[in-house]
């Protein structure tokens, strides 16, 4: 059976170091399995329970929480200075980065916690942070609070508890942050619950002082019933009078369009004759030009001069239907496409 390993970054940044058991054929399932205090992945029952696990087809992914003070490794505690850093903030934080690391779609997820790890999983599930299948907690404790009030002070005042482990002969700590964290949550759970009370409050005496107006409201109702007959009566009058002006409006508009229309259609003739007339001068003069040498100077002058002022009166013609169009109609209708390309370029 294949075994892998695997480091992710966990809480704080610090990281989580796993193993992973890939079962023979494709996995009909994800676990993930977390130690409790002062364990770690390899220890005890872990190895043979993922193998087990894996065997049954279940891919299986047993970790060290990255606060627990153990790495990779098989041995002592490495980073009793993390050991003591360790809180359930920050094991469920860790739980939350390593299911969405190891969710596969259509598998069923379960989170597995054995004693404090099965405390940190319902945690976890219970807040709601990590979306899964199946929660198992194995030999967790019924409180996240295990101190006695002494040990408490003691945390409190010195900053730390002494808690040897007998499995490597080392002297760890559990640090003030595992209880001052637990009494900031009770601190903000506390003004949570006030502030929700509040709420509830100011809706009651909001659903009283609405009840009282609906009363209120009720009563003028009662006693405005004679005049609602008139007030209906006056609603339909002014309904049909508006109905009337509908249809007057929707006359005026049609026959507004129809006007338009006709504008347009007036207009774009007189500039196609105006643009062939241009056109025709155009040419004219251009033939009167060429003649020159057989007809006087000053028959030919004359002859351009009103030609060109023809173009000049036909092109302020089509300027105007231009103008007219813009300020009645806001565009411009009947001059477009290729009779502007002509006017366009004759004129301008």
């Amino acid at each position: 059976m294949e075994c892998t390993h695997w480091k992710l970054k966990g809480s704080a940044g610090e990281p989580i170091h796993g193993s992973t058991h890939q079962p023979e054929a494709a996995p009909n399932g994800v676990i993930l399995i977390g130690h409790g205090f002062k364990g770690y992945k390899d220890y005890g029952m872990f190895p043979w329970l993922a193998n087990q696990l894996a065997e049954h087809g279940l891919l299986v992914h047993r970790f060290n929480y990255s606060h627990s003070g153990m790495l990779a490794q098989d041995g002592p505690f490495e980073r009793p200075d993390l050991f003591e850093l360790d809180t359930w903030n920050r094991q469920v934080e860790d739980l939350t980065v390593l299911t969405r690391e190891f969710h596969i779609e259509e598998l069923p997820l379960t989170i597995l916690g054995h004693s404090r790890g099965g405390v940190a999983c319902l945690l976890a599930a219970g807040r709601g942070v990590v979306q899964v299948d199946r929660v198992i907690s194995l030999s967790a404790p019924a409180t996240c609070n295990p101190l006695t009030s002494e040990m408490q002070e003691t945390l409190l005042s010195e900053g730390f508890l002494e808690s040897p482990s007998s499995r490597t002969s080392q002297l760890l700590r559990i640090g003030k942050c595992f209880l001052q964290e637990q009494l900031d949550d009770l601190s903000d759970q506390l003004i949570i619950t006030r502030g929700e009370l509040q709420t509830i409050q100011q809706k009651l005496i909001l659903s009283t002082s609405k009840t009282q107006v609906l009363e209120d409201e009720a009563a003028q109702i009662t006693d405005a019933r004679p005049e609602l007959k008139s007030v209906k009566k006056e609603l339909v009058e002014v309904k049909e009078e508006l109905t009337r002006e509908e249809q007057e409006s929707q006359v005026s508009q049609e026959k507004y369009d129809s006007l338009a229309t006709a504008l347009a259609d007036q207009n774009r003739k007189v500039a196609i004759r105006n643009t062939e007339r241009i056109k025709n001068l155009k040419d004219t003069t251009s033939a009167a030009s060429i003649t020159a040498a057989a007809v006087p100077l000053l028959s030919i002058a004359t002859l351009i001069q009103y030609t060109r002022n023809e173009i000049k009166n036909y092109c302020n013609d089509v300027e105007d239907i231009i103008a007219l169009e813009n300020k009645a109609f806001g565009e411009i209708k009947s001059i477009i496409g290729n009779i502007m390309e002509r006017f366009e370029a004759q004129c301008r």
